[in-house]
């Protein structure tokens, strides 16, 4: 089984997919994150096929039987003056061009739901929160203070709803769309307070 990991950053999951027999390509848009995973790779011999491309402006030969965008690795991360939708979903065209019929698509994504509810009018007005595009923008510098002075990035959030129309425009039906944390995804119903969503969808 193929599987392609799109924003596969320092191949955490790349890593374990091929450990567990899988043939796996990881791309991701940082060399400084790839370096690391073929670091990793070279050290337990693991056969990777890690690219550096743009999860929004990639193209590949392969036809892969699985893609998975885990933890926000590219999907709603978004430059400065980057449209949030078309970004999306150009990057989920991209995914669906590289997927076999009948392939699957799994995601996790930030969800709006407690978002709505983190922000207030003063966060609206001084332009740290976006509230029609459900967009946040950051300081790199308040994440990690000692690398990344100066950087600003902005980072999307889904509803439900959004989700469900971007991956009907890029040629998926959804499968399923659900709740949980990060390391215990186990398809529970989603909730107020996730913070994620997760997603199934199958190409059409």
């Amino acid at each position: 089984m193929s599987i392609v990991d799109i924003g596969c950053g320092t191949g955490r999951h790349s890593l374990e997919f091929s450990r567990r027999g899988y043939r796996v390509t990881g791309l991701d848009i940082s060399d400084k994150m790839l370096d690391v995973a073929r670091e990793t790779a070279n050290k337990e011999r693991l056969k990777i096929n890690f690219l550096h491309a743009d999860a929004a402006n990639f193209s590949m030969n392969d036809k892969f039987d699985l893609a998975i965008c885990i933890c926000e690795g590219a999907f709603g991360l978004l430059g400065l003056d980057e449209d949030p939708f078309l970004r999306d979903l150009k990057i989920l065209k991209n995914i669906n061009r590289v997927l076999k019929d009948n392939a699957c698509l799994f995601m996790t994504v930030s969800s709006a739901i407690p978002h709505f509810r983190r922000w207030n009018d003063n966060d609206v007005q001084n332009g740290i929160f976006d509230i029609f595009d459900n967009v946040e923008t950051f300081r790199m510098e308040n994440l990690y203070p000692v690398d990344a002075r100066g950087i600003v990035f902005k980072s999307k959030s889904f509803t439900p709803s959004e989700l469900k129309l971007l991956m009907k425009m890029a040629g998926f039906t959804t499968i399923q769309i659900g709740g949980g944390t990060a390391g215990s995804w186990n398809k529970e119903k989603l909730a107020m307070n996730d913070h994620e969503i997760m997603i199934i969808g199958k190409k059409e």
